[in-house]
């Protein structure tokens, strides 16, 4: 209840709407572990600066899920500053990494209520939208959205059997509908209706899958200190293929705040990267480990507890979370996490990953979450061994398999100086030889 007054206290109702959601989706995933003494509840700091697209309105949710910095309790200089940086980072790479809003480049007298006049002279930020809806046009972009999809294309060339592509935009929003609980009906899934199924397909079709076809999709280049993309269609796709940086954007948020802060001398705290992403500031929280809970992906009160004493970052994916329904003594999981290869969400014995590291960046991690959960176990194992085996990687698996759940870890999960690894007693636990 302290912590509940202490959140009313700091944040407008709108905040809080948006952390209960978050927090409430979040169950399934990574969450902080608060202690009830008044003075150790921390700060949840978010950004002062409301997000409108350029028709008004509604709120835009930043980065779609609650984005917020965990810190000790100081004086409120010091919180000022913390929210401005929000407001100047964290608000403005939401608005370049989006592919859903358009956004004013000039701020319009009154965001919320824009003029006819206003929206058709102001200029627009040129994002991930507009680049989208742009094709074939040479646009000059930000130096942080030209990193982004530069990585994203490098993913999406060298990740294996294709786990990982950054145009999958469009098949992400087909199977929304078929992903929410509130939404979701067994009957009107792809599974039983060939059209639908011939639908998918054609997406997929327009899918780049090898170097040259996704070098000739997505260029990019630099010219006088100034950065550029070409977006083009392939195999006559025309509006059916977009790009999505969902798998990465939020890991490369936490780097970037995480870097700012630093540079700041603004440590006593962590970023809570919404469902999927954690940063650490300094070592631990009060010199302290931090406790992570990850809630149950499927029985028991929650799936494992962890911590570690270092600057480490955390990236949990998975597809637990996804609406389910049984099929020929099957249970079927539509989850936003989508096969490229087939179009269709992926369906493995290991409904979660979660890796832990002090080397690998934010977004690193999460790119890599993501891809080891659409790849087989075996052959994410042997990708980190190839790619990533001389670093700081601690992965674990969560899910079902042979009628019983699991977890699977590296050895000495979760890593770090003064590990703590807590398994609920209602799934089964064995270390395997992931990293080498």
């Amino acid at each position: 209840m302290k912590l509940i007054k202490k959140l009313f206290a700091l944040f407008s109702p709108l905040e809080m709407i948006i952390l209960m959601v978050s927090i409430t989706i979040s169950t399934l995933l990574v969450v902080p572990t608060f202690t009830a003494k008044k003075e150790e509840v921390p700060l949840l700091l978010f950004p002062t600066e409301r997000v409108y697209s350029v028709e008004g309105g509604k709120q835009v949710a930043i980065f779609d899920t609650s984005f917020f910095i965990v810190y000790e309790v100081v004086k409120e200089k010091k919180v000022d500053e913390i929210s401005e940086i929000l407001n100047e980072y964290l608000v403005t790479h939401h608005k370049l990494f989006d592919r859903h809003h358009d956004y004013f480049a000039i701020d319009p007298a009154d965001p919320v209520n824009p003029t006819a006049t206003e929206k058709a002279t102001l200029p627009r930020i040129k994002n991930l939208k507009y680049i989208n809806d742009h094709k074939g046009e040479v646009i000059e972009i930000e130096k942080a959205l030209y990193d982004l999809l530069l990585k994203s294309k490098e993913f999406s060339i060298n990740t294996p059997h294709n786990a990982f592509s950054m145009f999958i935009g469009e098949l992400y929003d087909y199977w929304k509908p078929y992903t929410s609980y509130i939404n979701a009906d067994p009957a009107n899934d792809p599974l039983y209706h060939p059209a639908k199924q011939a639908e998918i397909a054609r997406l997929v079709s327009y899918i780049p899958k090898n170097e040259t076809d996704i070098n000739n999709t997505l260029e990019l280049w630099t010219e006088n200190d100034k950065y550029y993309v070409r977006f083009n269609e392939f195999n006559s796709s025309g509006d059916d293929l977009s790009i999505s940086v969902g798998a990465v954007a939020k890991g490369l948020m936490t780097d970037i705040l995480g870097k700012v802060m630093r540079e700041r001398k603004l440590t006593k705290g962590l970023v809570f990267g919404g469902q999927s992403s954690l940063l650490f500031l300094e070592n631990g929280f009060r010199g302290k480990p931090y406790n992570i809970t990850m809630e149950s992906i499927g029985p028991g009160e929650y799936t494992f507890m962890m911590s570690r004493l270092d600057q480490y970052q955390m990236s949990t994916s998975g597809i637990y979370a996804g609406y389910k329904f049984p099929h020929e003594n099957k249970l079927i999981i539509r989850s936003h996490i989508i096969n490229p290869l087939t179009g269709y969400p992926i369906q493995n014995d290991h409904h979660m990953v979660n890796l832990v590291s002090d080397t690998l960046s934010g977004l690193e991690l999460d790119y890599l979450t993501t891809a080891l959960t659409v790849l087989k176990a075996e052959d994410g194992v042997a990708f980190l061994n190839e790619k990533y085996g001389i670093h700081d990687v601690n992965l674990m698996y969560g899910g079902f398999r042979d009628e019983e759940w699991f977890v699977t870890y590296s050895p000495g999960y979760p890593g770090g100086e003064l590990p703590s690894l807590t398994i609920d007693s209602e799934y089964s636990g064995n270390v395997i030889e992931l990293i080498s």
